[in-house]
């Protein structure tokens, strides 16, 4: 397959695998989550399935790891929540009864006690196709973190439904404030509201060509930030250029079992930690940064090149920030160590291929019976 695919399948495992557990530093006071929202456009039968399937294989290995762990914590916790609200319903049968004020406070307490117990995260990291509600409640329940993970552009098509409840709009919000970490309220018709404080958000997605413009011409997706969230690619597709040959088209096992080991050794240590991980930039890392950055503003101006894209410029930005961070973890550094200049200027590369590709790779997008440029 397309080399770039998998390369977005691998940086999108570090972000699920980090997700709460590393954030950057850029200046004092600002801080970024590794939350990204990627997608790759290629046409059908260009290997999208097998390629999420070697990047993404070892994350759902260490997702097994966390949940079999996290189910005997849970089992005690619901164990323990099934004592307290016993005890809780003894102390207000007693209390009303007696009517003792000392008993009253009591069995209030011991109510207090047994329905504030928390339940520990499941440890889920992945979803799939999900509805904006669910993906709610299973942040709630996986300590407001998830990610989207699919072969398939359906996912983008995000609360595809939403029209049909009343002119409400559809319900975007727990993907636009988890791209950043930002508070999201979830409220629901038939279940309590859920209340996320800090959900953070990544979704890797390889899609058709057609479909993901059909979501870049969504202008409700457009209008509301949701798609210049998203860094794109937009390979050229290998049919044709292939080798088939069984005994020359070999997949390279060792290579393999090299990033499946050392993605679960990284993912295992970030998961031991008991507080984030807080990356900062060095001072080659800040000037490198902000010198390309600057380079970008004066291209939005009144008349630049990138006056329209003001808004995905930004988040793009940002993105590569975030993509610093995962390339330092990737390289195994010591957790104390800061973001170095070259590593940003590797970061920085990256984000110049999605500039490109936005520019280059999808520039037409229909739009009711019109086209525009994005």
């Amino acid at each position: 397959c397309a080399p770039d695919m998998p390369a977005m399948f691998g940086l999108g495992a570090l972000s699920v695998i980090s997700l709460g557990r590393v954030e950057v530093e850029p200046r004092p006071g600002h801080l970024e989550p590794t939350a990204m929202y990627l997608v790759t456009s290629l046409p059908p039968s260009e290997a999208k399935s097998p390629a999420q399937g070697a990047m993404f294989d070892p994350v759902a290995d260490f997702q097994d790891e966390v949940m079999a762990h996290q189910a005997r914590a849970r089992a005690a916790a619901a164990a323990a929540h099934k004592i307290l609200d016993k005890k809780a319903q003894r102390a207000e049968d007693s209390a009303a009864i007696s009517g003792d004020p000392a008993a009253i406070k009591a069995a209030q307490d011991a109510r207090i006690e047994a329905d504030t117990a928390t339940m520990p995260p499941g440890g889920r990291l992945i979803t799939s196709d999900i509805t904006p509600e669910r993906l709610g409640t299973l942040m709630a329940d996986n300590a407001e973190r998830m990610a989207i993970v699919s072969d398939e552009a359906g996912v983008l098509q995000v609360d595809r439904y939403g029209d049909k409840r009343g002119g409400g709009g559809r319900n975007l919000d727990v993907y636009l404030k988890a791209w950043s970490g930002r508070p999201a309220t979830i409220d629901r018709q038939t279940a309590p509201s859920i209340l996320l404080r800090r959900p953070l958000l990544s979704i890797v997605v390889a899609s058709q060509p057609d479909a993901w413009r059909r979501v870049l011409g969504d202008e409700e997706l457009r209008n509301r930030g949701f798609t210049a969230r998203f860094m794109a690619s937009s390979p050229a597709p290998m049919a044709g250029r292939r080798t088939v040959d069984l005994d020359l088209d070999q997949w390279d096992t060792q290579v393999a079992a090299t990033y499946a080991e050392r993605l679960l050794t990284i993912a295992r240590r970030l998961h031991s930690y008991q507080h984030p991980l807080r990356a900062k930039l060095d001072t080659s890392a800040r000037r490198t940064w902000s010198t390309w950055a600057q380079g970008l503003e004066r291209r939005l101006g009144e008349g630049g090149d990138l006056e329209a894209e003001a808004g995905w410029i930004g988040k793009m930005r940002d993105s590569v920030i975030r993509t610093a961070a995962l390339l330092h973890i990737a390289d195994d550094t010591n957790p104390g160590d800061a973001i170095t200049g070259a590593t940003m200027a590797r970061a920085i590369r990256i984000g110049d291929y999605w500039l490109a590709h936005r520019l280059a790779g999808l520039d037409e997008v229909v739009e009711g019976a019109g086209s525009r440029r994005v």
